[in-house]
Order: C-alpha cells, then structure tokens, then sequence
C-alpha cells in the first residue's frame, strides 16, 4: 500500500466510554463485576477493529473474544482469549511494522491466550504468567523488549525494597518453530493420518537492575540469553547471574 493512509479504529469493552444521560460514567460499566475486601472477579467481552483506507485498497483487522481478571487477598489472576482477524496480513515477519505478532492459521487468523497467576507484597511481586513482554524506553517500539512478539509463558519476579532500587528477572519457554525431525511422528485417527511435528526446545532469560540516583534520572543495567537443549538449565533460574559466563562454561554442555 502507498504512504498516504486513513485509520479508523476502535475498541468496546462492555460499555467503556459509553455515555450516560450526557455525561461519562464514574467508572467503566463490566459485563460481570463483583467485589469485597477479599475477592475481586470482572468479566468482560473484547470486541475491536481497524481499518486502513488508500488509493491503494484497504486493509481490515478486528478482533473478539473474553477477558477476566481479579484477585484474593495477595494473589491476583488474569486471562484473556483473543481471535484476531486481519486482511492482508500486515504482521509478516518481512515487513517493517510494529503489528503484533502470531501463529498465523488460515492465511489470515490468529488466536492469541494470555493469563497468568501471580503473589504481590509491599515491595515486590512474583508470577506464573503467558503474556507479550515489554521492556526500555521508547518513540516507535521499546529498545529492549518490544513486546510486539506472540506472548510466551514465563516466570517474573518484580522487587523494589528502596526508592532508588528496582530489578526485574523473568526465565520464559519460548516456541522455537523449528521441526525436530528426530522427535516428530506420524498419527492415524478417524480423521485420518497426521503429522505430528515436535519443536526444537528454546528458553530466554534476563534481568535488569535499576537504579535512580537522582529524582529524574535512572540508570539500568542487566543482561539477556536465548538458549537451547533438551531441557530447562537451572542455572538461568538464578536471577542474579551474568548470563553469557554460565553459556561459556561447561554447565549443561
């Protein structure tokens, strides 16, 4: 499509940003809320969409699906189904975009689960979550992690114990996409035969230390790996080491 373009985009979740009697509501009207000094459960529909318009045609994207979120005491829960819908398809990994990315099916679709569970303290918090990742400053797209990557599940630990200290770790299992021929097998069922393809298994970590001598300054530092093998290596569950040296030792090899 040409440079010129024309968006129009939206998104409705169960009545946000709805007017009542001329004038915004209080807060956002959920499809199912409840609510008490324990428990805590909203429910809600996810329905969007955009459309790109040019002399050169159009392009249409929306998305459906169901979100819930809530809490008891210290823990806290979430999840969320989306299907997604784009025609032409303006995330292939060839092109420049920051269009979220998915495993596409159909040529045109894609669903995308995220949730996870999670324990918050005064300081700190810690959780079992599938969720895109999104790390560093930004104008167009974070340094770090940019976050428009399918989400992947991972372990997160959050903790900021002073003012002027934050660190954050995560150890995630990533899909690699790359066919192990050795593992993969054949099926028969009622619907026939199927070929079952088993992935190449791959693993990321990373940490960053933050620190904030002054009041509107930060300075961080941390370090990332992407690695393989038939199995999980406990040492990137080690939230505290520099990655590369236990890569260029024997550990594991």
């Amino acid at each position: 499509m040409g440079r010129k373009r024309r968006r129009i985009s939206g998104e409705s979740r169960a009545g946000q940003g709805k007017i009542i009697g001329g004038q915004w509501p209080d807060k956002r009207l959920d499809l199912l809320y409840y609510g008490d000094s324990l428990f805590s459960l909203t429910i809600n529909p996810i329905l969007g969409g955009e459309i790109f318009i040019n002399s050169s045609g159009k392009a249409t994207y929306w998305r459906n699906g169901l979100e819930a979120r809530g809490y008891v005491s210290r823990w806290g829960f979430y999840a969320a189904l989306r299907d997604n819908h784009e025609s032409p398809l303006l995330g292939k990994p060839e092109y420049l975009t920051k269009r979220d990315g998915g495993n596409v099916k159909n040529q045109t679709d894609w669903s995308e689960m995220t949730g996870g569970v999670t324990y918050g303290w005064k300081w700190g918090n810690i959780g079992l979550v599938k969720d895109a990742l999104q790390w560093g400053n930004n104008y167009n797209g974070a340094n770090i992690f940019g976050g428009r990557n399918p989400s992947f599940v991972q372990l997160k630990l959050n903790i900021n114990p002073v003012k002027w200290f934050d660190f954050n770790y995560f150890h995630g299992w990533l899909n690699s996409m790359v066919v192990d021929s050795t593992e993969s097998y054949w099926v028969i069922n009622s619907y026939g035969s199927d070929y079952r393809e088993v992935y190449h298994k791959k693993f990321i970590a990373a940490n960053m230390f933050t620190f904030t001598p002054f009041r509107n300054l930060k300075v961080s530092a941390g370090n990332s790996i992407v690695y393989d093998g038939e199995t999980m290596n406990p040492a990137y569950l080690i939230p505290l080491l520099f990655y590369k040296s236990v890569d260029h030792s024997d550990y594991g090899h």
